[in-house]
């Protein structure tokens, strides 16, 4: 019914959607209270951490499906 190409597609898709839609969902900041940065705390961090680590990870998929279709094709 689907070649390996589709099945990829559409479960990389369905990740994308459900990445998509949690990002949509995420509730604000409710505020409130002083920020905590500057005066002896220097200038406010900026995280980096969620957006870095979706990337990694869909680096390794990629890489991953990449490799693997390699592998399958030297052993023809």
């Amino acid at each position: 019914m689907f070649n390996v190409n589709n099945k990829m597609k559409i479960k990389l898709l369905t990740l994308l959607f459900l990445t998509l839609s949690a990002v949509a969902f995420a509730m604000p900041d409710p505020g409130g209270g002083e920020i905590p940065c500057g005066g002896e705390f220097g200038p406010c961090p900026i995280p980096i951490d969620g957006g870095v680590g979706i990337l990694l990870a869909s680096g390794i998929a990629l890489g991953g499906a990449k490799w693997l279709k390699e592998k399958r094709n030297q052993q023809r």
